[in-house]
């Protein structure tokens, strides 16, 4: 991945999703490099480890819905902004099976991930008007280094509730939004 980064067609830019300031920079330095923005992949997102609800603290609550919705909120509407200039855009929320079915030790995120859908839903019937589409993928438990530094026995009771039995891959995600972004 990191070499198909590196070519004269790629940008990137470092940016905190949380804050709106930031997304809408990056959003400026993007169209200021390809003259307009077509697809947007809202793939931030960060956990923590499970606790009971009554002991979430509450700066944990708060980084979690940062970062989860409302850095989704602040790159939507700066995005949404040029898309609607543009009259067409793709926006792909990733979300989470937390957020359709809730998560034990994971109040917070998946607070956050329903807040997130809810969000997705609403958005994608205002871009409809304007040329826009919005869509979410709701992933399980990937084959990532976050879940790979889950005990070996948390791993296998993951897998002994998922119906193929196994964790999913990267590349499983990957596909889904190719597929919806017309790319595949």
């Amino acid at each position: 991945l990191q070499k198909e980064l590196n070519n004269e067609n790629t940008l990137i830019v470092e940016t905190d999703i949380t804050d709106p300031d930031s997304t809408q920079s990056m959003v400026e330095k993007v169209v200021n490099h390809y003259d307009r923005i077509d697809i947007l992949i809202n793939n931030a997102g960060g956990g923590a480890m499970p606790k009971l609800p009554e002991e979430i603290p509450f700066e944990e609550w708060k980084r979690l819905i940062d970062i989860n919705l409302t850095g989704a909120f602040n790159t939507c509407m700066a995005v949404g902004k040029q898309m609607i200039k543009q009259k067409s855009g793709k926006i792909i929320n990733v979300s989470s099976t937390a957020g359709t079915k809730g998560n034990p030790g994971m109040l917070h995120y998946s607070a956050a991930k329903a807040g997130e859908l809810g969000f997705t839903k609403s958005l994608a019937l205002e871009g409809a008007r304007k040329g826009i589409t919005v869509n979410s993928i709701c992933p399980g438990y990937i084959s990532t280094d976050m879940v790979k530094a889950m005990s070996q026995n948390a791993i296998e009771a993951t897998e002994s509730q998922i119906p193929v039995r196994h964790l999913g891959e990267p590349d499983d995600i990957a596909r889904c939004v190719q597929f919806m972004v017309g790319i595949i």
